[in-house]
């Protein structure tokens, strides 16, 4: 049964003219519903964009809640006819926007899955379920919906995921659940399987990949701290296999070296093998018999056995399930287990909108620090000039100092002068110089990142000395201070 809802979710009326009523569920996306309706059926006023329809199949099957999107009216010498399409009620979630930046630091899922709820303008959706529990640091900015920043949350695991959903209550219900891994359910040559098709693809075989992070040029974020500055990962196995394939691997969203590493590692190990799908068209025996098995169930997340002639037996989750005909053949049922097919491409910007999202991260620019001082030194009174380094610096590119000294008097005997930098004493330098390169003098942490904070250079002179100098700095800044005034 296909059913109209208002706004309210309450029921409008039974379309119980609709035919060629499909549905398509994905695993870890938005799922859609499309229908046709005869143009003269005076039920069509109960179906507007934006309202909801809910499918039942015959035998009261709840598929889904879905919301009306596109429609299409088609009127010729062989048509009269108006087309829907639906997505499913998580779609809801793409209503209200993250504005400006928003970040959370060392929260576990549940925590960070609340987080984004918590941001919805209209209630509709509650945690119910959550089988995770690690602690990350994330960051959105500007987001079109909250979609795709929930879909993000768990992107990084290493282990599989799934998201589930239940809209027979409200608020709706949304679960985060490490999905099945023992087979359920069974589909079998002479038995319930119609057809199938494999696919091996080997244009996605990866086996070097150049990870790159957040940032612009010299500042983009790499691996090579955290990877005995080697900038790629790679699978020497693969490489004797299939010979060297690279590709370069860009992800704006990371900004910290070793958790890029950490997903590059997780990516590579998925591209390092052709990637194989199968396609499966089987007999939903459930819809056939008056007692139907729980051993012939094949929904969308269960694990299947499959068994061939040819190429044995096989368990793999299905990762896709579809009707063309709800109600016309309702035993017809398509599956894709295993891998989706995907580009690489489409891969590697897996977090670029889909479910018609737009994105913008949050990236920095480049800046120059100028710090000058003019004064009188001597070997008991120096001159000192003062640099600091905010919180909001990810990088120092740069660090040059240029001065001249010149003596207040008449004066032959004064060459040199002394410099010390953050407690470093350097070489003794001429009375002038052009754009010294200090960043090796100033402190760092153990890491060998220059410490954010005051950095201090003392000017000292055996005579008294007129000094005029000034220090430049190339830093990149991300920035969520402030404002705009």
């Amino acid at each position: 049964m296909l059913m109209a809802l208002d706004l309210k979710r309450t029921y409008t009326a039974i379309l119980d003219n609709a035919y060629q009523v499909s549905y398509e569920k994905i695993e870890n996306k938005i799922g859609s519903l499309d229908f046709t309706m005869p143009l003269d059926d005076p039920k069509n006023e109960f179906i507007a964009e934006m309202q909801w329809v809910e499918l039942t199949d015959n035998e009261n099957e709840y598929i889904g809640l879905y919301r009306v999107m596109p429609t299409t009216i088609k009127k010729d010498a062989n048509n009269n006819q108006i087309h829907y399409s639906a997505t499913e009620a998580l779609c809801t979630l793409g209503d209200t926007v993250l504005f400006g930046c928003h970040e959370i630091k060392n929260k576990t899922t549940k925590e960070a899955i609340q987080f984004l709820l918590n941001k919805q303008k209209t209630k509709h959706w509650v945690l119910k379920k959550c089988d995770f529990s690690r602690r990350l640091t994330y960051k959105w900015e500007n987001e079109n919906g909250l979609v795709e920043p929930l879909f993000s949350i768990p992107a990084d695991f290493e282990e599989e995921y799934l998201w589930q959903w239940n809209t027979e209550v409200y608020p709706f219900e949304l679960s985060l659940v490490k999905p099945p891994t023992e087979p359920v359910a069974r589909i079998q040559e002479g038995y319930n399987m119609q057809g199938f098709e494999i696919e091996r693809n080997p244009k996605m075989l990866i086996n070097r990949i150049y990870p790159l992070g957040s940032g612009e040029g010299v500042n983009k974020v790499n691996i090579r701290s955290v990877n005995q500055g080697v900038p790629y990962l790679e699978n020497k196995a693969a490489i004797d296999r299939y010979g060297l394939l690279e590709s370069i691997w860009v992800e704006q969203r990371f900004s910290d070296p070793k958790a890029l590493k950490e997903n590059a590692l997780r990516m590579l190990e998925e591209w390092t093998k052709p990637q194989v799908s199968w396609v499966v068209t089987a007999a939903d025996l459930i819809k056939l018999t008056d007692q139907p098995l729980a051993i012939d169930r094949l929904r969308l997340g269960t694990v299947i056995m499959i068994n061939t002639n040819e190429f044995g037996s096989v368990n793999l989750r299905i990762k896709k399930e579809s009707k063309k005909d709800v109600f016309g053949a309702p035993q017809d049922i398509q599956l894709e287990l295993g891998n989706l097919q995907e580009t690489i491409h489409s891969t590697m910007t897996a977090f670029s909108r889909k479910q018609e999202i737009s994105e913008t991260y949050a990236q920095g620019a480049t800046t120059l620090l100028n710090r000058s001082i003019q004064g009188e030194l001597s070997k008991t009174q120096p001159v000192e000039l003062n640099l600091y380094f905010d919180e909001d610096i990810l990088y120092v590119n740069t660090a040059e100092l240029t001065f001249k000294a010149t003596a207040k008097g008449p004066s032959h005997s004064v060459t040199n002068i002394d410099l010390v930098v953050d407690g470093k004493k350097l070489p003794q330098l001429s009375l002038q110089q052009q754009r010294l390169n200090i960043l090796s003098y100033l402190r760092k942490t153990t890491d060998g990142k220059i410490e954010r904070g005051n950095h201090t250079l003392q000017f000292f002179s055996h005579q008294p000395l007129w000094l005029d100098a000034s220090v430049i700095c190339r830093v990149y800044i991300q920035s969520q201070l402030g404002g705009q005034f």
